[in-house]
């Protein structure tokens, strides 16, 4: 009796093992900073698709808070430097899912908003004429508040549309993607953030 339990067991092992291992290589990521991906050093600055790093902050892959095994992006925010991300990501079609799961490990004492900002390939950066700060119609916001100690954040990309019209947003043809935000509170805030895992649950 006792080796027809064990002889179960086993098979139940050999059969679970296999799909446990799926279940984590199918997972899909915007970016893996554990992976060693980086963000961009210039992103999108103008209607004429010039890219600069005027306003793009330092960051930094490092195991500082990280799991055993794993890399965060340690991100600095100073006055005129709140901004990081990619600008033409190899994942550019982002339809399939319905949300973008992340964590931010936040060492300060107080709250910080940062936006998540995305572009896509039919609108470009704005209208022709569109400087900095003259593009908010043409892309789509979404804000998230990251307080003291750890965050499990998700951003819901079924609601993602241009911002002040609403208008359709081609999730298929993603231009580039940032964060964007700081504090006034102190010179430096740093930041360190996961992966950005796609999901659907």
């Amino acid at each position: 009796m006792r080796n027809n339990i064990l002889a179960l067991l086993a098979s139940f092992f050999l059969i679970s093992y296999p799909l446990s291992v799926q279940a984590v290589e199918n997972k899909e990521y915007l970016i893996s900073f554990s992976a060693g991906e980086l963000t961009s050093p210039k992103l999108l600055e103008d209607a004429d698709m010039s890219i600069s790093d005027k306003y793009v902050c330092k960051t930094e892959l490092t195991k500082e808070n990280a799991e055993k095994g794993k890399k965060l992006l340690k991100v600095t925010l100073t006055k005129g430097k709140g901004k990081f991300g990619v600008t033409n990501p190899e994942k550019e079609d982002w339809s399939k899912w319905d949300s973008l799961k992340f964590k931010v490990f936040n060492p300060q004492d107080f709250t910080i908003r940062m936006n998540f900002v995305a572009r896509e390939k039919d609108r470009g950066y704005g209208p022709a004429g569109s400087g900095p700060d003259n593009d908010w119609a043409s892309r789509s916001d979404s804000s998230v508040m990251i307080k003291s100690g750890w965050n499990d954040l998700t951003l819901d990309l079924t609601t993602f549309a241009t911002n002040g019209a609403k208008e359709n947003f081609n999730m298929k043809r993603i231009l580039e993607w940032s964060f964007c935000g700081g504090s006034d509170e102190a010179p430096a805030i740093f930041l360190f953030f996961s992966d950005l895992e796609f999901s659907n649950e």
